[in-house]
């Protein structure tokens, strides 16, 4: 056969495997159409199909041509861990382009470098159609699938999440509107994925979103090292690229994929010989969940929240944000444990901590790690700060804000949120008779520790931020604010 016969059978062969999304039902994915289909046994193994044809009419292409551009090592464990791209598969849209390309790099991949098969790496990639309210009833049964363990008198109640009781944007109201809708839609995906883990037996996945390929700091081929160093107290472990100081630096590991990357990602990843685990208790300002690593246990931990506080916002700011708010009140915090990884190596100067001698030296040795009493002694942001401000003048600060009374929280001596511009003079965070977390309020009335004024420079922190956008976004979706009304 020569090679243009060949290149027309596998041009024939990804057609055949593209009409299979009209053809077959796909496992909670669409149909050509962009409707939900329903799952069934045949469905996975025409998704990986579908995908596999589809990356190839986008990627002018055939995975297996993709896959010989990489070093063909073989070496690398199998991946069992699943992997879910959520987004939208309507045929034509932005977001299959993504998926697919993302599929062809991520299977050409499993099959060059673990020798996976087809049938192995679609047990592994596993698709998520994404709900689009404004849209609905089409990708409705997305939002009922995300909303199965919510008592349906106690649904509409929850913001965001509420909408699902309705499949159709008129009954959603405002939630389904132009200025909420993506929020909506976004939440509901990742629940419909935390959803099929719960039911599922795996301990630990991936999600990425439909950018999730190209905003991840880790490469998947790492992911299972990646699981087996990140603390078994896990939630999260975020794997968006960051390099900011977020919490202590806990270790690194070395990579197997050096040379691996897509040659379009940034260039520090592509180089980089190891990946560095940090905690993630001690961030502000955090934005964006296109990939991320959470435990079964995370993900039951975050829907009986919802269900139970009857209370969700948008997933990034609102997930982020319990990842450093603490408190008793079950119904107030999710006291999640979260942490980052990536081969994103934040730089020195930026650390706040402890940062061992070997931080900036590239050696042999495959794990590096800081002792364990180390790192407890760093959940002490008094520490953490002075030896961050030790490291380097640039070293921004971490300042942890009280309740005050705020939700009913009456105990000032947990974390309710953080002073997001650390650097504007109301508190010396290298000062280490700085007591934290420190009084907001006070502070924004002109009693700050450094004198600072509302005139003089004095921020909001961002629990008020996010209560003003907060009650913004309740005020737009008509919903009562109830329990979780701030009590100043």
């Amino acid at each position: 056969m020569t090679r243009e016969d060949d290149g027309a059978r596998v041009t024939t062969r990804a057609g055949e495997r593209a009409s299979l999304l009209a053809r077959e039902d796909v496992e909670h994915g669409v149909d050509a159409d962009g409707a939900v289909a329903s799952s069934n046994a045949g469905a996975r193994k025409a998704l990986v199909g579908a995908l596999f044809g589809l990356a190839l009419i986008c990627l002018g292409a055939s995975v297996n041509s993709r896959a010989t551009a990489l070093p063909s090592l073989g070496s690398a464990p199998k991946l069992t861990l699943p992997i879910y791209i959520m987004g939208d598969g309507k045929k034509g849209s932005e977001d299959a382009t993504k998926i697919a390309k993302a599929y062809a790099w991520l299977s050409g991949l499993l099959k060059t470098q673990s020798g996976m098969s087809e049938h192995e790496i679609g047990r592994v990639i596993n698709f998520q159609q994404a709900t689009f309210p404004s849209r609905w009833p089409e990708t409705h049964e997305v939002a009922v699938a995300a909303t199965s363990r919510i008592d349906p008198d106690s649904l509409e109640k929850i913001a965001f999440v509420g909408g699902a009781a309705f499949d159709n944007p008129d009954d959603c109201g405002r939630a389904c509107g132009s200025q909420l809708s993506h929020h909506t839609g976004c939440l509901l995906t990742h629940m419909a994925v935390w959803n099929r883990v719960i039911d599922s037996d795996d301990d630990t996945f991936v999600l990425w979103e439909s950018d999730g390929a190209t905003l991840n700091a880790v490469h998947p081929l790492d992911y299972p090292k990646l699981r087996e160093h990140v603390p078994d107290d896990f939630d999260i472990v975020w794997l968006k690229p960051d390099d900011h100081s977020n919490g202590q630096l806990i270790k690194r590991f070395k990579s197997a994929a050096k040379g691996l990357w897509d040659p379009t990602m940034d260039s520090r990843l592509i180089n980089g010989n190891d990946v560095y685990l940090y905690k993630f208790d001690k961030a502000c300002n955090w934005a964006g969940t296109p990939s991320y690593m959470m435990s079964r246990k995370g993900a039951k931990k975050i829907m009986k929240f919802i269900k139970e506080a009857e209370f969700a916002d948008m997933i990034d700011a609102w997930l982020s944000r319990h990842c450093i708010t603490r408190c008793d009140d079950p119904k107030v915090c999710l006291n999640l444990n979260c942490y980052i990884a990536g081969n994103l190596k934040v730089p020195k100067g930026a650390l706040g901590g402890y940062v061992p001698d070997w931080y900036d030296v590239e050696d042999d040795e495959d794990v590096r790690e800081v002792d364990s009493r180390i790192v407890s002694m760093m959940d002490d942001t008094s520490k953490f700060n002075q030896l961050g401000c030790k490291h380097s003048k640039s070293y921004e600060g971490f300042v942890p804000t009280a309740w005050e009374g705020g939700y009913g929280i009456t105990d000032n001596s947990v974390v309710c949120d953080c002073w997001h511009t650390p650097k504007d003079g109301t508190f010396d965070f290298c000062d280490a008779k700085l007591k934290y977390p420190v009084e907001a309020q006070k502070a924004q009335r002109g009693e700050a520790t450094l004198g600072g004024t509302n005139e003089g420079g004095t921020r909001e922190t961002i629990m008020g931020s996010y209560e003003r956008g907060f009650r913004a976004r309740m005020a737009l979706l008509d919903w009562p604010l109830g329990s979780h009304q701030r009590q100043d």
